[in-house]
């Protein structure tokens, strides 16, 4: 078996952290572009931590280029809708065509 086929069959193993009350430290004590990410944010709620680490996690699995892509226009609608934000013409068309297609 490869390494990344075991890899991919580890467990997600986040660990519970304090919350992050400022948003520059969410990259150092998470992964954000894993595959599994999801699923450390379910561990995480189901044991009403305020918070979860998983940097040193062995089953990291990174993002291919279409779920950053899907995750990005994903952001992009969440923020468009919430009419927290302005953005420009680009962004706003991507928006737009994403919710077309």
């Amino acid at each position: 078996m490869s390494a990344l086929v075991q890899l991919r069959m580890q467990r997600p193993n986040p660990r519970p952290h304090a919350a992050i009350e400022d948003p520059e430290d969410v990259a150092s004590v998470r992964r954000l572009h894993c595959r599994r990410y999801n699923e450390c944010l379910g561990v995480a709620e189901a044991a009403n931590w305020p918070g979860f680490a998983c940097t040193a996690c062995a089953a990291y699995v990174p993002m291919n280029p279409e779920q950053e892509e899907s995750d990005r226009l994903a952001l992009l609608r969440l923020f468009s809708q919430s009419g927290l934000c302005v953005f420009n013409e680009a962004a706003t068309r991507a928006v737009q065509l994403q919710e077309e297609g």
